[in-house]
C-alpha cells in the first residue's frame, strides 16, 4: 500500500513493495499505521492523519484532490452478491480482528447510498472476466467503512501532492496505531 501511495505521489519513485517491507519489517510481520506514517515520511510524502467522525470528512478531502489511506477491520465489510460485480467485498473473512489497508480514491452516491471507490489491494491474482484484478475499482459502502474503522482505527491516513496550508489533523504520537495486511 504505502509503495503504490508513493508512487501516486511521486511518478519516477522506484522501490518496490519488497523493499518497503524489508525496510519497515525485515524478518516479516504485520504492519501498523505508524510504519505507513514512517515509510510516507521517509520519502517526504505530504500526509496528516484525521480522526473520522463522518462521511463529509472522507469527501472534502477527495474533492481536494487527496487520497486516503484506511485500516479497518474487513470482516465488516459486506460480502459481494455477484462476484462479476464490483460492489462490496470480493474475498472471504471468516473472523473480526481482520486488519486491512484499502486505498479510497473517489466516490459515488447512488440510490442515496454513499459508496467509496477503492483500491483493496487483496487481489491475490482474483480476476473478473476482462482479466482487471478484483481489487481495483472496487466499491465499498460507506455505512460498512464506518462500522469498520469505528471498531477497528477510526482514523485516516490522508496524503495529499500539495503540502497543507494549516495544521491538519492528529498529533499520531498520542494515537494507538493498529495492524494490517
Amino acid at each position: 500500500m504505502a509503495t503504490m501511495v508513493i508512487k501516486w505521489f511521486e511518478k519516477e519513485f522506484s522501490k518496490t513493495p519488497e523493499d518497503a517491507r524489508n525496510s519497515i519489517h525485515p524478518a516479516g510481520g504485520w504492519w501498523y499505521t505508524g510504519d505507513i506514517l514512517n515509510y510516507l515520511n521517509k520519502y517526504s510524502v505530504h500526509n496528516a492523519t484525521i480522526e473520522l467522525e463522518d462521511a463529509k470528512s472522507l469527501t472534502d478531502e477527495l474533492e481536494k484532490g487527496n487520497i486516503i489511506i484506511l485500516c479497518l477491520d474487513m470482516y465488516f465489510v459486506r460480502n459481494a452478491a455477484n462476484d462479476q460485480w464490483h460492489i462490496d467485498k470480493f474475498y472471504k473473512t471468516l473472523n473480526s480482528e481482520w486488519g486491512h489497508f484499502i486505498l479510497l480514491k473517489g466516490y459515488k452516491l447512488v440510490y442515496n447510498q454513499l459508496f467509496f471507490e477503492v483500491y483493496d489491494s487483496n487481489s491475490l491474482g482474483a480476476v473478473y472476466n476482462d482479466n482487471s484484478l478484483k481489487g481495483k475499482e472496487r466499491y465499498y459502502r460507506f455505512s460498512d467503512l464506518d462500522k469498520a474503522t469505528n471498531l477497528w482505527w477510526d482514523y485516516a491516513i490522508i496524503v495529499s501532492k500539495e503540502k497543507f496550508k494549516t495544521s491538519h489533523g492528529v498529533d499520531t504520537e498520542k494515537i494507538k496505531h493498529k495492524y494490517g495486511k
